[in-house]
Formats: structure tokens, C-alpha cells, sequence
């Protein structure tokens, strides 16, 4: 139970992450499809970097009221299936994201924007992406041991990004239909 949960924040950091990129530029002050689809493609890049980077962004990147719904199904080799459903707000996200980065790091990240539907006012948009990540977790024993188990995810993403006053592009609501599969890298 102990490893699911450990694959659990670990797959909710790599999903929530995703939505999360560099501030936007200073003389745009609306949001566009090349915009959108920039943000998407630059946040692939965090989950990649140092913890401290990736806590940042998530602190920059994710709305104060911001919402992350998670439907997750987990396949564990051994274990039986798991179905959780877990909604965090923006606390909660770097809670779970700094205890995930502790055991894991993301190896591979493919991230792809299916649609976006952008507000006249150009401050709101509702984005929907696939995201695949292949990760590698370090999950300590309680006999003292450390179990590797490579993670695979797929999900698929409603999300909603605004524009902030200052320009900055930041995640608002994310709902996300994830299928995490947990092997030891042998296999």
C-alpha cells in the first residue's frame, strides 16, 4: 500500500507539473493559441529540472484558488488494482510534489495539446492535452532496503489557464483521467 501511495504523489506531480511554464511576456496581455501552445511545450521542461526549480514553478504557475481533480487507476505487479480519486489545492500540490521528488524523478515527458477554446476577453482558456511520462521512483522498505519501480502514465487533461494581471499564465483548474502502471526496471 505503502509503494501505491508513493506512485500516486508521484503521478499527480508529473500531471499537476505539466500545466506550469515561464512567466509570459511582459507586452501580451492576451492570451493566444501560439501562447498557449508555447506554455504547454515549456512546461514539459520542469519536471526535468532540480526540485527547488520545480516547486517554483508550481508556486509561480498555479493559481491561489487553483484546483487539481485526479480519477487515477493503478496497476501495481502483485497488487490489486487501484481506483482513487483525489482532488488538491495549490497547498497540497507542493506538499505532495516535494515529498514525490524525494523518491523520483521524471525520465520522459510527452505532452500534447488536443484543443483550446480561449475567452473572447483573452484572459481565460480551457485546454485539453495528453501527457505520457515514464518515471523512475526509489521507494524505501521497512526493512531498510530500496525498491526501484519504473511508472508508467498516460492522461488525458481538461484544464483551465488565466491570465494574471502581471501577465502571467497559471493553471486554474485541471481535471485529469490517469492509467499509472508500476513494474520493477527489469521487466
Amino acid at each position: 500500500m505503502k509503494k501505491q501511495r508513493h506512485i500516486k504523489y508521484f503521478s499527480m506531480i508529473a500531471l499537476c507539473t505539466c500545466a506550469l511554464s515561464l512567466p509570459a511576456k511582459a507586452d501580451e496581455n492576451r492570451l493566444t493559441q501560439e501562447r498557449i501552445r508555447t506554455f504547454y511545450q515549456q512546461s514539459k521542461d520542469v519536471q526535468l529540472k532540480e526540485k527547488e526549480d520545480v516547486l517554483s514553478f508550481i508556486r509561480t504557475h498555479t493559481h491561489e484558488d487553483a484546483t487539481f481533480e485526479i480519477n487515477m487507476i493503478i496497476h501495481t505487479k502483485g497488487m490489486q488494482t487501484q481506483k482513487q480519486h483525489e482532488i488538491l489545492d495549490k497547498k497540497k500540490l507542493l506538499d505532495d510534489t516535494e515529498k514525490s521528488l524525494e523518491i523520483g524523478r521524471v525520465k520522459k515527458i510527452e505532452e500534447n495539446v488536443i484543443s483550446i477554446d480561449i475567452e473572447k476577453d483573452g484572459r481565460k482558456a480551457k485546454v485539453k492535452d495528453s501527457i505520457y511520462t515514464l518515471s523512475k521512483l526509489r521507494i524505501p522498505s521497512p526493512g531498510g532496503s530500496i525498491t526501484t519501480v519504473h511508472v508508467e502514465q498516460t492522461a488525458l487533461c481538461d484544464d483551465e489557464v488565466v491570465l494574471t494581471d502581471d501577465n502571467i499564465i497559471q493553471i486554474s483548474k485541471s481535471v485529469c483521467n490517469v492509467e499509472t502502471t508500476a513494474k520493477p526496471p527489469a521487466e
